[in-house]
């Protein structure tokens, strides 16, 4: 009897040490969690903020008079507002080759730097020839920063943390739009030796500039070499993150990972998806001020006007996050989901007499939800698709149809058209129509992937412990599930 309690005994005392030592790595996985988000959302969200702010400055310039000051004709405004996405396209493949090469905070964070100074020569433009150069090479730094970040994101949280951590630092982009058209309003009454917009592109420039030296010190590479970690901080870092196949240490560009990344249904699927979405992107961003003063507004009153479509672009990002993050398969939904409200909202504007302006400006600013599309996308890249080439080359490929679709935009808002734009927006309708037709059949093709993957875990045998350790891609993983 006595042996039988102290065996009880004995076994009572490992039940305890045993859910001692649990709730501690509990509570140092949840500590170290903490000290992550709060390094790196701050970091992350404001420099999207100002990337999405100096690239629609643009837009800002055009309701402060750029076109006349420089003399603009034609559809000039249009291609100026095009080549940023040539330079984003011609630099898409080759940052996506360093991003996994190079030290990747410092690599982001001197692009930063650079970009705020070529912004503030836009100042220094005096005609079309030298807005195009400018315009070029600041697409050209911007493309490694969705992807970069994507990338980190994808290294510092597991796959059911991404959603929501993508949207966070993605709502700098909607807060640009909240805060930029306050602050180009404020900037044009300047009155000084240049034209306002000068002012804007200096002070913009600027201030990224500034912004780009604090991350250099700040961003950290990756979770075995972040600064604000202690040693043993950053093993957890990287054990907990182990179940998103994500080697924070591969540098080996493996060429047949190429070759299934171009050969997986998936990635097309979600190519076609960011494709028609971006053919409302750039138009929208650089004539949605011209649109909104065609319904009766002064230049300086259609910026300001702009705020309520940027609070309801904030408020989606914000729902569609915590719905990715908190509602099992709903990703694919949700992109549906947005198509479908900025359908409505492009309708209202087109439809509607300009005697009901204030439904118009509704729609107008329903016509934004779209932009919530692409942190989900980004999310479903990082927690899909598996092995770090194959991974590279899909945002890559992602970025290739964001280009492509911001570069026809602007080009089917004809000056002929002007305010109304109705060859814009008809096209503006395909597009998003093929957003949404394409976020539907994803979703169908992902579920045939996990059932086809269930029943190939059910007929075999094969298990291998350390499967999750090797840089495989999520067609060799015989345990891997899709997230819908």
């Amino acid at each position: 009897m006595q042996k039988s309690m102290k065996a009880a005994t004995i076994l009572d005392s490992s039940s305890c040490a045993d859910e001692a030592a649990g709730l501690e790595s509990v509570l140092a996985t949840k500590g170290i969690l903490w000290k992550i988000d709060l390094r790196l959302m701050p970091l992350l969200g404001v420099t999207y903020l100002l990337q999405f702010l100096d690239k629609i400055s643009l837009g800002y310039s055009a309701l402060l008079n750029l076109r006349a000051d420089l003399g603009l004709k034609g559809s000039e405004y249009s291609w100026a507002t095009a080549v940023f996405y040539f330079g984003y396209f011609f630099w898409t493949f080759p940052t996506s080759w360093l991003i996994i090469r190079l030290p990747l905070g410092k690599y982001l964070a001197s692009v930063v730097v650079v970009w705020g100074a070529v912004l503030a020569c836009h100042a220094a433009c005096t005609g079309f020839a030298g807005l195009m150069v400018t315009r070029f090479i600041l697409g050209m730094l911007e493309a490694s920063i969705a992807p970069g970040f994507s990338y980190i994101t994808g290294m510092f949280y597991k796959r059911d943390e991404q959603p929501l951590r993508h949207g966070i630092w993605y709502l700098g982009n909607s807060a640009a739009g909240l805060f930029g058209g306050v602050l180009a309003w404020g900037i044009g009454h300047i009155h000084g030796a240049l034209w306002p917009w000068q002012y804007l592109f200096i002070i913009f420039g600027c201030i990224t500039t500034a912004w780009g030296l604090i991350l250099l010190f700040l961003l950290p590479d990756a979770p075995g070499s972040a600064p604000f970690l202690t040693p043993d901080e950053r093993l957890l870092a990287i054990e907990r993150t182990s179940e998103t196949r994500q080697k924070v240490d591969g540098k080996e560009f493996k060429m047949y990972q190429v070759l299934e990344a171009l050969r997986d249904p998936q990635a097309w699927l979600l190519c076609v998806n960011m494709l028609g979405c971006m053919l409302v992107n750039s138009g929208f961003s650089a004539f949605i001020g011209i649109i909104i003063a065609g319904f009766g507004y002064s230049g300086l009153q259609a910026l300001l006007y702009q705020m309520p479509g940027a609070a309801v672009q904030i408020g989606l990002v914000v729902i569609t996050s915590l719905c990715g993050s908190y509602v099992r398969n709903s990703r694919t939904i949700l992109l549906a989901a947005l198509s479908l409200l900025s359908i409505v909202g492009v309708v209202l504007v087109y439809v509607l007499d300009d005697s009901q302006r204030d439904a118009k400006l509704f729609g107008a600013s329903l016509m934004g939800a779209y932009a919530s599309i692409l942190p989900i996308s980004m999310s479903m890249v990082s927690t899909n698709i598996v092995g770090n080439t194959k991974k590279t080359v899909v945002s890559a490929m992602l970025f290739v149809a964001y280009c492509v679709g911001n570069i026809v935009s602007p080009q089917v808002f004809l000056t002929a058209e002007e305010p109304r734009y109705p060859t814009g927006i008809k096209v503006c309708l395909a597009g998003l129509a093929l957003g949404f037709v394409s976020a539907t059949l994803l979703r169908f093709y992902l579920q045939y992937c996990n059932r086809r993957n269930e029943h190939e875990r059910s007929a075999s045998q094969f298990d291998n412990p350390h499967e999750n350790d090797e840089d495989k891609t999520d067609w060799e993983l015989k345990n891997f599930t899709y997230m819908l």
